[in-house]
């Protein structure tokens, strides 16, 4: 059975989650957060949230554009594009959660 769930994990298509860079039965780490903090960090680590994207997918906005000028506001482009409040680190934090890569979610200021 796991050797069934592997090939359906390897075929499944790519987004732009960062999940692609884990094995199967990887422990996600700081479990001790804050639970908005640790819910900001898992729909940062899915890339699913509450970013113009979604929204407009689930027919919640009208567009899907961010109020930059990006054609898509996607968690992606939240977190580590947008010009206000971009992580300025490798995307592999989210995983490993270095102490910046947790400052920079206590100082965000969206509700993601």
């Amino acid at each position: 059975m796991m050797t069934q769930w592997e090939q359906t994990w390897a075929a499944a298509a790519k987004n732009d989650n960062i999940l692609g860079n884990i094995s199967p039965g990887h422990k996600p780490t700081r479990f001790d957060l804050q639970r908005n903090l640790w819910c900001t960090l898992n729909r940062i680590r899915t890339s699913h949230g509450r970013c113009a994207d979604s929204l407009h997918k689930w027919g919640m906005r009208d567009s899907p554009e961010c109020d930059c000028g990006a054609e898509k506001q996607t968690m992606y482009h939240i977190t580590f594009v947008y010009p206000i409040h971009a992580y300025q680190g490798p995307r592999i934090d989210c995983l490993t959660t270095p102490p910046k890569c947790i400052k920079c979610l206590e100082e965000l200021k969206l509700d993601l």
